[in-house]
């Protein structure tokens, strides 16, 4: 079945899953690779040694494979941990290592999920944050730098594509972009927040300096002159540009704009001068988490 560009390989196409008495025979440790693609096993969250004491707590991860449009096939799983009160640090075994879980002692605690297309190296440490709420779901793709949270109801809450620091080739850090993250509201509406490695400080070195945002295939660009003049910017997918009359918060080393159409669409981020272009993302894979979120639904349950 083709959703999204990939191709979803059914359950029922694999083995067997696995029977009760293996999962029992080994329950600390996660079934070495290659396993059964969606069979649930019970997997070890424990608390790191400079934690509180408290029991290790219990989650399941389940393998499914995913096949992408060009052919390439990887695997994929879901790790479902129940996150403790009063914590700031916790242990996750995947199956590419262990992952340190990390966050504040104000986190609520409760169960969440975690979904990781395993076709790149995943960082050491991850971040639980209040945007990752109890009962949501977290997808990562480590290769893009790109990660989306699902509610429980499935509907998007949050999409962050990260970007690399020090790739403007010399160019100020206030130009090199950090992040483009769009946060959604239970209405649909949505902002969008490019934030870059520094704030800007100090005089304006060309003409004009600009933080543009695409989505689908129009722009909308906060362009700052010499003389400190903001400027904002409407380019329409055809025609000529004009005055964007929207919201723009520009604070610190970020710039934000409330927005309600195009929800659905991939999002990008460049930067540039009136010089020359300095750094830019590639677009949010949008189609690939929601392939990702369709497939570890259908294969987890």
């Amino acid at each position: 079945m083709a959703v999204g560009g990939m191709l979803l390989l059914a359950a029922c196409d694999q083995p067997a899953p696995t029977a009760p008495a293996a999962v029992t025979a080994a329950p600390t440790a996660v079934p070495a690779s290659p396993a059964p693609f969606g069979t649930a096993f019970q997997l070890p969250t424990a608390p790191a040694a400079a934690a509180t004491p408290a029991a290790a707590s219990r989650g399941t991860v389940c393998a499914f494979p995913i096949k992408l449009a060009d052919g390439s096939a990887y695997e994929a799983a879901r790790y479902n941990f129940n996150w403790q009160q009063g914590i700031t640090t916790q242990q996750l075994n995947t199956r590419a290592g262990t992952l340190q879980l990390e966050g504040q002692v104000t986190i609520a605690a409760g169960e969440r999920s975690l979904v990781i297309l395993h076709r790149a190296d995943t960082a050491p440490t991850l971040e639980v944050t209040d945007l990752w709420p109890p009962g949501s779901t977290l997808l990562i793709d480590p290769l893009t730098g790109a990660s989306e949270t699902r509610r429980a109801d499935g509907t998007v809450a949050r999409q962050l594509l990260m970007d690399a620091v020090g790739d403007t080739r010399g160019m100020p850090a206030y130009l090199d972009i950090k992040s483009v993250d769009r946060q959604f509201d239970a209405a649909g509406s949505y902002i969008l927040r490019i934030t870059t490695n520094t704030a800007h400080e100090g005089k304006f070195i060309w003409s004009f300096q600009e933080l543009e945002i695409a989505i689908g295939e129009e722009r909308i660009v906060q362009r700052t002159l010499s003389s400190g003049k903001q400027l904002n910017l409407y380019y329409p997918t055809k025609g000529k540009y004009s005055d964007y009359t929207g919201t723009v918060v520009v604070q610190a080393n970020t710039v934000t704009w409330p927005l309600q159409d195009g929800g659905l669409l991939p999002f990008a981020a460049r930067s540039a001068t009136s010089a020359a272009a300095v750094d830019k993302t590639e677009a949010y894979p949008a189609e690939l988490f929601s392939s990702l979120w369709e497939l570890a639904a259908a294969s987890c349950g």
